[in-house]
């Protein structure tokens, strides 16, 4: 799992900066949020905090977010499921945060499903 945490971190660090194949990122968010550890919690939460787009190589699945929103739209479902029935919610304020500063409308309404969950 260490090798989909260290792609995930050098996505988000780089951001548009340099390219990633899009398969790849996908696979990893999948064994991520499949297999979760806390250490796969953080990294989550990295995707969810991150404001930027991400650069791609070759071609990717066309989709009505852009990759990097996608990945927060993993990353907050992910997240917002961990915090069910916590007593205090972890990720509620992260959810609240993105769904204020994102500028797609369907990312805002997925936070907004999930806040009101």
């Amino acid at each position: 799992m260490a090798k989909e945490h260290d792609l995930l971190r050098r996505v988000i660090k780089r951001g548009s900066k340099q390219k990633h194949d899009w398969h790849q990122v996908l696979g990893a968010v999948h064994r991520v949020v499949t297999k979760p550890t806390p250490e796969s919690e953080k990294v989550l939460r990295k995707i969810l905090d991150y404001d930027g787009e991400i650069g791609l190589s070759g071609r990717h699945v066309p989709h009505a977010l852009t990759p990097a929103d996608m990945l927060r739209s993993l990353a907050l479902q992910v997240l917002a499921m961990k915090d069910a029935g916590r007593d205090h919610p972890k990720h509620r304020g992260a959810i609240r945060r993105l769904r204020r500063r994102t500028s797609s409308d369907l990312l805002a309404e997925i936070a907004r499903i999930h806040l009101v969950r």
